[in-house]
């Protein structure tokens, strides 16, 4: 027992597998981010979210989640959620930082062994240690772990408390993101669509919402969807067209270089022929390049489409904050009615790519779950479908050794704690 001890404390591997109740280090990785074995070093490296080398409050607040919509549920007020965080980052540091520069370095961390890091069930049971969003966490925590199999993605099987919780939160969750959606745009709100509709039905007339014509309809082509033509466009692409200039500086002097519009668009105009026909790749089956020349002959006519529909996005003199913003997006609206609709990506896998798309019961699993349940589900939102969805095997947690690293999100600002609660 106490050779394996020091081998262990020796390496720095630690397995799941261990009689002794699991630290929260262990159990950390293993709910929230499915890894069996590692090394303390690679915990380290996960969660020193800017690569400085250390771990500060607020990594130390993102380890421990201390700022998840989970978290926060378990605190009654402001105060008294400031004071949680406040007692984990200085239990944290009076164990680890031994300098007490308010930091914890890699050899702290290391030197703190499997232990290190300190559990607060006071805080409530599951309610610290998670990164992701809701639809992460429920993927997570729950559907890869019980619908992780053909049978038990059928609708049928859908029957546990956190599923009938999920599915009747789902419609709140897309419509929040849809709000937000809809402001980052300049988009009038749902409410304001609402009224607008009813105010037009009033008088005879039908309102069409200038958001919900950015919907694909049933039918349309799909859009591209490769990396190698993910870069085309871009905000360069419009500053090259106004004229600019870059000035360069080597061992020969200053060099200025200037590019014109009509430059900019004949580049732009070969870059697109150019892609038109993509090389084959090395051991790419025929069947596969086929497939790749029509991605690429959508994407030069969704291209060549996008050029053709040029709205007027200056402002004009005397206009208005509001009205100009009226009137930029009917101009969206109407350039978007010009050219043909753009479909979600057939391949499931790419579903979660940031496609409008609205109708919750497009698929057969998903029309069954909005007849069971009042709040329909839309898979294609999901942030992270499931494996079995995505046409691979599924490994099981043991089977599971690559260290991921997540998008975590770093600590909130406080001032916004009550909006995840």
């Amino acid at each position: 027992m106490r050779t394996a001890l020091s081998v262990a404390a020796a390496t720095g591997l630690f397995s799941l597998a261990s009689a002794a109740p699991p630290s929260y280090i262990v159990e950390h990785f293993k709910n929230e981010h499915h890894i069996d074995s590692f090394d303390l070093g690679a915990f380290f490296a996960i969660h020193d979210l800017n690569r400085d080398g250390v771990l500060d409050r607020s990594e130390i607040e993102a380890i421990y989640g201390v700022h998840h919509s989970l978290s926060v549920k378990h605190s009654p007020t402001h105060e008294i959620h400031d004071a949680k965080a406040d007692e984990i980052v200085k239990t944290v540091l009076a164990r680890l930082d031994k300098n007490s520069d308010g930091q914890i370095t890699k050899r702290e961390f290391i030197d703190g062994g499997e232990d290190g890091l300190p559990d607060f069930p006071q805080f409530g049971k599951g309610a610290l240690g998670h990164h992701y969003d809701e639809e992460s966490e429920f993927f997570m925590h729950h559907e890869e772990i019980y619908h992780n199999t053909p049978d038990t993605q059928k609708p049928e099987a859908y029957t546990h408390k956190e599923d009938l919780e999920h599915f009747a939160h789902h419609d709140a969750i897309e419509r929040e993101e849809e709000q937000r959606e809809r402001k980052a745009e300049g988009m009038p709100s749902i409410e304001e669509d609402e009224r607008l509709r009813k105010e037009a039905a009033a008088h005879g007339h039908k309102y069409v919402s200038p958001y919900e014509a950015q919907i694909p309809k049933e039918g349309t082509v799909a859009p591209p969807h490769e990396p190698w033509n993910a870069h085309a466009g871009g905000h360069a692409a419009h500053e090259a067209q106004a004229d600019t200039q870059h000035l360069f500086r080597g061992p020969s002097g200053e060099h200025l270089v200037k590019t014109g519009a009509e430059q900019a668009i004949n580049a732009e105009q070969a870059a697109m022929e150019h892609d038109l026909k993509p090389e084959r790749l090395e051991g790419e089956t025929e069947e596969g390049y086929r497939d790749r020349l029509e991605t690429a002959r959508q994407a030069y006519e969704f291209r060549q489409r996008e050029k053709a529909a040029v709205v007027d996005a200056k402002r004009r003199p005397g206009e208005g904050e509001e009205e100009y913003a009226r009137r930029l997006a009917k101009a969206k609206f109407e350039a978007a009615k010009a050219r043909p609709g753009i479909a979600s990506p057939q391949d499931i896998g790419k579903k979660a790519a940031p496609n409008k798309v609205r109708g919750s019961c497009r698929t057969t699993l998903s029309k069954r779950r909005c007849a069971d349940f009042a709040a329909p589900p839309d898979l294609a939102h999901s942030t992270l479908p499931s494996a079995a969805a995505r046409g691979r095997r599924v490994p099981s947690l043991a089977s599971s050794k690559a260290v991921m690293r997540p998008v975590i999100s770093s600590s909130i600002p406080r001032s916004d704690w009550r909006q995840r609660k």
